[in-house]
C-alpha cells in the first residue's frame, strides 16, 4: 500500500509540472509526458482513491483533478481505453457506474469486466469449457459468479460459432484479461476466476489418455446440458433473441451447422418442448449484417435449415397457370412473404449488393414466384423491389407460360400502380433498346401492350426512340395515324423531339443522309416501309424553318435524297401484274390443220366432221371455199362456218345429217350483199349418195 501510494504521489507532481508545460498535447499518446507510460492498472487505482471529492484530500483542487480526467480521456479515446478505465472515465457507456467502484471492492470490478467481455472469458478457457458437463457447470458458476442470462447465452453461442475450428478466428478487438488477472495477485473473483479457468485447462490437458478430439471444437451437447442444469428456467427462445448483438457473425456451414443444432437441442431440453421460433430470424435486427449473414447460409444450406418448413405467410400462386415445384425446398422458401420483406429491409440498411446476389437465386428457378411476392409484400416500393422489378419483367415479355397472367396481374395492381405501370412500360423501352432495336422484340411489345389496353400509355413514355419505332409499327397495323401522332409529338416536345426522328431516320434508313448502302445490307425486318418514310418526310419537312439552322440543312438534305430514292425504287420496281401483256413469239410452225381444234372446241365438231366424211363438195377451184379436208377454213366473213362454231348462240341446235342414197338440194339463197357466197353452177353433182330434204328452218338458219 505505501508503494501505491508513493506512486500515487508521483503522479500529482508530473500533473503540476504538466501545467507549466506548453507544448505538451495529450492526444498524442507517444508524446513526452503523456499519460500512457503509466500502467492501466496503477491509473484505476489512483482514479479510484481521489474521486467522488476525494481529492481534497490529498491537496488537490477541482480544476487539477477535472484537468486531470480531462486529460486522461483524451489520451485513452472510447476506442482505445483500456478496459479496467472504461468505466471510471465513461459511466455512461459501461454497465457499473463509477460511484460503485472502490479500492475494497474487486468482486464489482471483476464482474464489471466479464458483463463487458463475456466472450474474452470463454476464449480464455478454450475448448476445455465444454469437455465435460461438469467441467461446463463449474466454468459457468466461477467464471459469472451471477445466474446467467438468455443474453450471456447468445453472446457464447456466437463466439463458439466463429471459433468452431480455431479459437484464432475470434474477431473479439478486447483486451485479453489474462494478464490482468495475474498481474491482480489472485485477489477477489476475478484472482479465482482466473486461476481455475488456468487450472481447469490445464487439468483437463494433462488428463492421461483423454482422446486428441477433446480440444478440437465446441460440443453443444455438453453445453445445453450444463445450462439446463445451472439455470433450469433458461428460455431458449428468448436466447434466439439475443443473437442480434453486435458480435454474432456466421462465416460457414460448419458454423450455421453448430448454431442450429444447439438452439434445436436447448428449445428441446425445455419443459414442454419448443418448436424453433423462426419468426425471430424475419424479424428487423440492429445487426443487419449478422442477420444477412445467418439468411445467406441458409438459403445455401437447406438441407440443415430451410425457410420453406417455416412459412408463416406464403406467396399466393393460384393464378399462374403452371405452378412452381413442390418438392424443391430452395425454390419453396421464396414463396415465404416474411423471407423476401426482411431482405429487402437489410438491402436498405447497407447492404444492397450482397442482398441482390441472393435475389439471383429466384430470378433464375423461380422468377414468377419472385415477383409476385413483390407484388404481395407491403409498401413501400424501395429501389431494391423496383429494380427487381425492372429485371424480371423482360422474363415475361420473352416466352414463360405464366406471363400474360402476371403481366396482367401486375398492370392491374391496386396496391402498387401507378408506379408499377411505370416501371413496366420503363422496362419495355429497355428491354427493346438492349437488343439492339430487335423488330421482334417491338412486335412482341405491341401485342403485350394491346392485350393490357396500354398502347397509348406506352407511348408517352419519354424514350423518344423507342416510341417513334413503336409508332411506326403500330401504323402499319392500323393501330393508329402516324402523321397526326408525330405531329402531336412535335408540338408537344419541339425540336427534341424532332432530332431523335431525324437520328431514328438514319439508322433505319441511312440512304436519305447520302450513305451508299444496298438494300441487302438491311435486314428486311428493319427496313423502313415507304409510306412510313414519306410520312415522316413530310412531318419534318413542315419543320423547316421552327429548328436550327443546322437542322434545317439536315431535313432539306434528307427530303432531297428521300426523293430520288423514291424515284430510283419506282423506276428500279416492276409493274403490277396483268398491266402489259409480254410478247410471245411463235413457238412452233402454223399448222392451219391445228386451228379448227383451236376454233371449234365443242363436241359436235367431231359429229359434225365423221357426217362430212363421205360428202364429195365439188366446185370451181377458185370457189369462195372449198372442203379439201375438214381442216380448210373459208375467208369469206360471214361463211357457213357459224354452223360450227360451239357452243352456238342460235335457239337452234344443230340436226345431225343422215346418208342417203340420192341427195337433192333445191338451192341454198344468196347471201346478202357483201357476205355472199358463189356455189357450184351444178348443185346435183355436190351429192351423188342419196337426196337430203332440208326444211325451212334449216335453211333460215343457214342463210
Amino acid at each position: 500500500m505505501k508503494e501505491l501510494l508513493a506512486k500515487k504521489e508521483q503522479m500529482l507532481f508530473r500533473l503540476k509540472k504538466k501545467k507549466k508545460e506548453k507544448n505538451y498535447h495529450p492526444s498524442r499518446p507517444n508524446q513526452e509526458g503523456s499519460l500512457n507510460d503509466i500502467a492501466p492498472e496503477l491509473l484505476q487505482v489512483i482514479i479510484s482513491v481521489i474521486s467522488h471529492g476525494k481529492h481534497s484530500q490529498f491537496g488537490l483542487s477541482d480544476i487539477i483533478y477535472n484537468k486531470f480526467i480531462t486529460h486522461l480521456c483524451r489520451d485513452f479515446p472510447r476506442d482505445r481505453v483500456p478496459l479496467v478505465l472504461a468505466p471510471l472515465l465513461y459511466a455512461e457507456e459501461t454497465e457499473i457506474a463509477a460511484d460503485k467502484v472502490s479500492t475494497g471492492n474487486q468482486g464489482i470490478v471483476s464482474s464489471g469486466i466479464m458483463d463487458t467481455s463475456w466472450a474474452n472469458l470463454v476464449m480464455d478457457i478454450g475448448y476445455a469449457f465444454t469437455v465435460t458437463v461438469e467441467d461446463c457447470k463449474n466454468h459457468l458458476i466461477k467464471v459469472t459468479g451471477r445466474e446467467i442470462n438468455p443474453q450471456d447465452v447468445a453472446k457464447i453461442l456466437a463466439l463458439m460459432c466463429r471459433t468452431h475450428s480455431n479459437l484464432s478466428d475470434s474477431s473479439i478487438n478486447l483486451p485479453t484479461p489474462g494478464a490482468f488477472w495475474s498481474s491482480s495477485g489472485g485477489q477477489g473473483g476475478a484472482g479465482a476466476g482466473g486461476s481455475g479457468a488456468a487450472d481447469s485447462k490445464e487439468k483437463v490437458t494433462g488428463q492421461p489418455g483423454a482422446p486428441s478430439t477433446d480440444h478440437v471444437t465446441w460440443k453443444p451437447d455438453i453445453f445445453v446440458q450444463a445450462l439446463k442444469e445451472v439455470v433450469p428456467s433458461l428460455s431458449w427462445k428468448d436466447v434466439c433473441v439475443g443473437l442480434d448483438h453486435a458480435e454474432f457473425v456466421l462465416k460457414d456451414r460448419a458454423g450455421l451447422n453448430l448454431l442450429i443444432t444447439t438452439l434445436r437441442l436447448g428449445l428441446q431440453s425445455m419443459t414442454p418442448a419448443q418448436n424453433f421460433p423462426a419468426e425471430c430470424l424475419y424479424r428487423h435486427w440492429t445487426n443487419t449484417e449478422g442477420q444477412l449473414s445467418l439468411i445467406t447460409l441458409i438459403l445455401k444450406n437447406s438441407d440443415i435449415f430451410s425457410f420453406a418448413d417455416y412459412i408463416f405467410t406464403s406467396v399466393s400462386v393460384e393464378l399462374l397457370k403452371t405452378p412452381p415445384e413442390t418438392d424443391n425446398k430452395e425454390i419453396m422458401a421464396w414463396k415465404s412473404l416474411h423471407l423476401v420483406e426482411v431482405l429487402l429491409y437489410i438491402a436498405e440498411n447497407g447492404f444492397y449488393t450482397p442482398v441482390m446476389e441472393l435475389f439471383k437465386i429466384p430470378i433464375q428457378h423461380c422468377p414468377d414466384v419472385l415477383f409476385m411476392a413483390l407484388l404481395q409484400i407491403n409498401p413501400p416500393l424501395t429501389v431494391l423491389r423496383q429494380e427487381l422489378f425492372q429485371t424480371l419483367i423482360p422474363i415475361f415479355l420473352g416466352n414463360h407460360p405464366n406471363s400474360g397472367a402476371i403481366l396482367h396481374h401486375a398492370w392491374n395492381s391496386a396496391s402498387l400502380s401507378p408506379s408499377l405501370r411505370h416501371i413496366i412500360m420503363v422496362s419495355m423501352s429497355d428491354w427493346y433498346l438492349r437488343g439492339d432495336n430487335d423488330q421482334q422484340r417491338l412486335s412482341r411489345i405491341l401485342d403485350v401492350a394491346q392485350d393490357l389496353k396500354a398502347l397509348s400509355n406506352l407511348l408517352n413514355v419519354r424514350s423518344f426512340h423507342f416510341v417513334i419505332d413503336l409508332a411506326c409499327l403500330a401504323s402499319r397495323r392500323e393501330y393508329l395515324k402516324l402523321e397526326k401522332w408525330l405531329s402531336d409529338k412535335i408540338r408537344e416536345h419541339g425540336e427534341p423531339f424532332v432530332q431523335v426522328m431525324v437520328k431514328f431516320l438514319q439508322r433505319r434508313c441511312p440512304q436519305i443522309l447520302g450513305a451508299k448502302i444496298i438494300d441487302d445490307q438491311i435486314p428486311k425486318a428493319a427496313q423502313l416501309p415507304h409510306e412510313t418514310l414519306n410520312t415522316m418526310m413530310s412531318c419534318l419537312h413542315a419543320c423547316v424553318g421552327n429548328v436550327q439552322p443546322e437542322l434545317n440543312e439536315i431535313i432539306m438534305t434528307m427530303n432531297a435524297n428521300c426523293n430520288n430514292l423514291l424515284k430510283m425504287q419506282q423506276q428500279r420496281q416492276p409493274p403490277p401484274p396483268n398491266v402489259l401483256r409480254q410478247h410471245r413469239g411463235i413457238e412452233t410452225p402454223f399448222n392451219t390443220s391445228t386451228l379448227g381444234g383451236q376454233i371449234f372446241t365443242a363436241p359436235s365438231v367431231d359429229s359434225f366432221a365423221s357426217n362430212m366424211a363421205g360428202l364429195n363438195l365439188g366446185g370451181p377451184g377458185n370457189g369462195a371455199f372449198n372442203f379439201g379436208v375438214l381442216g380448210n377454213l373459208m375467208s369469206t366473213p360471214a361463211s357457213p362456218s357459224r354452223l360450227l362454231t360451239a357452243p352456238s348462240n342460235s335457239p337452234f341446235s344443230i340436226m345431225p345429217m343422215q346418208t342417203t342414197p340420192q341427195v337433192n338440194m333445191a338451192r341454198i339463197q344468196p347471201t346478202p350483199t357483201g357476205d355472199k357466197i358463189t356455189m357450184a353452177p351444178n348443185t346435183q353433182q355436190l351429192f351423188t349418195d342419196g337426196t337430203i330434204t332440208v326444211s325451212k328452218e334449216a335453211e333460215d338458219e343457214a342463210n
